[in-house]
């Protein structure tokens, strides 16, 4: 599996990339899974700034799919700044990086918006604290919402 390698796409990173939690070469091998599996929802937990969350509505916005994008966070604020609002850069470039559909959940956990992100998941990143139990927990609860693709 190749990188996305879109030169564009670099470009922009370097803008995004200092706020961004994921380094330029994981962001690409995450944007070559979305081009190379085209999927039709795509649910991303754990945003702290919301830096990924750009990257993947830039590459989706770059290869012209049509998807659906949920960003959840339990966090109101980000992080490592109380003072910004968790997912702050997604409402910074939403305009440069349209998505159709997009949704900034905020304010509650994965299995608490399952019901309204629906099945068929075909693409879920969980990206949180990285502790356990809670990405394991995370993934189970999203288990029986994945397509059988994802």
């Amino acid at each position: 599996m190749k990188y996305y390698t879109n030169v564009k796409h670099y470009r922009t990173a370097s803008k995004i990339n200092p706020y961004c939690e994921m380094n330029v070469n994981e962001i690409g091998f995450i944007c070559g899974l979305i081009r190379d599996n085209k999927p039709r929802k795509i649910v991303e937990v754990g945003i702290a700034s919301g830096g990924t969350s750009v990257e993947i509505l830039k590459c989706i916005n770059n290869l012209g799919l049509e998807c659906r994008m949920y960003s959840i966070d339990l966090s109101l604020t980000m992080y490592k700044d109380k003072n910004k609002e968790c997912g702050y850069l997604i409402k910074q470039y939403k305009n440069e990086f349209p998505c159709p559909y997009h949704k900034l959940l905020t304010g509650d956990i994965l299995p608490a918006r399952l019901e309204e992100i629906g099945d068929n998941i075909d693409f879920l990143i969980l990206d949180t604290t990285h502790t356990l139990p809670g990405e394991i927990l995370d993934f189970l609860a999203a288990f029986h919402h994945l397509s059988s693709n994802a």
